[in-house]
């Protein structure tokens, strides 16, 4: 992470600034993906949010533009499974993004190698259950009422479970957020305090005293989260495999 020895205050409220991304794929080329701009104070554009100065501009874009390279490779891989192919190679393997106040000059600079969690046989049960609901197909039923019955109530058990927590993507892309956000006004501080620029040391202190719980709270949500999604996943595959049994004779 990189910023310019300038301070950053509520001073910059107002004033314009542009972005570029950029993506190093895995055969090493690095190209330029994706650019924009917007106002201080204001919402983004790309990410709605309304930010103060180009450091919190910067760490929302940064969260956004790693978030959709995840989300794209896992989306990427689901599909291809649910189609018999291979699983594919990453669009990109390191992001960077610039920021450029409104005279064009570079005051934020992230970078990162991206990581890509990997996809489970439960992601996939759930993306295909999420497609059987978008397409409004029905699950595979049972011939036995009394069976069929035990079914639906599994079933329904657990949308239950799912629904008791948070959205498990939500929970990441929250986390992802708070931790590049902790990892930016840290770089921010320590730059600060050696420059002797008291103003943007003081705000990037309060950023982390603000950021720095939301991480353990994530955490802690995403573990529970994930929690359920497993116990919900366990709950369905036994009404597949209730509704799939054969019919015992006689």
């Amino acid at each position: 992470m990189h910023s310019t020895d300038e301070p950053v205050g509520a001073h910059d409220s107002g004033a314009g600034y542009s972005w570029e991304v950029l993506r190093t794929a895995p055969n090493g080329e690095t190209l330029v993906t994706e650019s924009g701009g917007g106002m201080l104070g204001a919402p983004a554009e790309a990410t709605n949010r309304i930010c103060e100065t180009h450091l919190e501009a910067a760490t929302a874009l940064f969260e956004w533009i790693c978030d959709d390279f995840r989300m794209g490779y896992r989306t990427a891989v689901l599909e291809a499974r649910v189609a018999g192919r291979a699983d594919p190679k990453p669009e990109a393997v390191r992001a960077a993004l610039s920021v450029r106040d409104a005279r064009g000059k570079e005051v934020v600079t992230l970078s990162a190698a991206l990581t890509y969690p990997p996809v489970t046989g439960r992601d996939l049960a759930d993306f295909r259950r999420r497609q059987r609901l978008r397409t409004k197909g029905k699950p595979p039923r049972a011939a036995d009422p009394h069976l069929d019955r035990l079914i639906r109530h599994l079933r329904l058990e657990a949308e239950s479970v799912r629904e008791e927590v948070p959205d498990l993507d939500h929970c990441r892309e929250q986390l992802d957020l708070a931790k590049n956000t902790v990892e930016a006004a840290s770089a921010a501080k320590i730059r600060a305090e050696a420059t002797g620029d008291s103003a943007e040391a003081a705000h990037a202190a309060a950023s982390l005293a603000r950021w720095r719980p939301r991480v353990a709270r994530w955490t802690g949500y995403l573990e529970l989260t994930t929690e359920a999604y497993v116990d919900a996943a366990a709950v369905e595959a036994e009404a597949d495999r209730l509704a799939h049994a054969p019919t015992s004779e006689g």
